[in-house]
């Protein structure tokens, strides 16, 4: 188990601020649980693909979602009170990813399943051509503008977790940009 201190720590800290008790059992327990979940972590199959972190991106990324989720909710709540059929209507789509990278798609995946109204079904990153993301769309109305819709979400999340391989173009002597991303 190579996990740095710090992780452990903070996981222990984190068990007992949940307890907000600080008593034998809990103290014990606390030790068994980030034991066992830092093991289980540890045997998990890790990615190759390094990423570089960007803050202020990370923030746009995070007010995004809260507008987007404050909008999907007041829509979820008409559709409620005053169904259509419109509204009501569903579908299944596919919806292409320009990443491989399974954080940013696990990032696009649960941004889109934690908003009302969406949810994501699977994602496959070893599909010949590209990797796609299926979902399951509530007031479906039109294909390309729900594609549309994931892109842009994945752009908004490149842009704040972006893998190193654009990364480093982006540093590069042309400076390729990613949209949103700052070095």
């Amino acid at each position: 188990m190579n996990v740095p201190r710090g992780v452990a720590v903070a996981c222990y800290v984190a068990w007992l601020a949940m307890w907000a008790d600080i008593s034998i059992p809990n103290i014990l327990s606390g030790i068994v649980a980030v034991a066992v979940v830092l093991w289980v972590s540890s045997a998990l199959p890790t990615s190759t693909i390094r990423h570089r972190l960007h803050p202020v991106a990370l923030a746009r990324l995070f007010g995004h979602f809260v507008r987007l989720l404050v909008l999907s909710n007041w829509t979820l709540v008409k559709t409620t009170l005053h169904p259509t059929p419109t509204a009501l209507r569903s579908a299944i789509i596919a919806a292409p990813l320009t990443q491989r990278s399974p954080l940013v798609s696990t990032i696009v995946a649960n941004f889109i399943s934690l908003t009302p109204g969406t949810l994501t079904l699977d994602v496959r990153l070893d599909e010949p051509d590209e990797p796609m993301l299926y979902l399951h769309v509530l007031g479906f109305t039109d294909v390309e503008a729900a594609r549309a819709d994931v892109a842009q979400i994945e752009r908004w999340v490149l842009a704040a977790v972006t893998p190193r391989a654009l990364a480093d173009i982006a540093d590069g002597p042309h400076r390729a940009t990613v949209e949103g991303a700052t070095p």
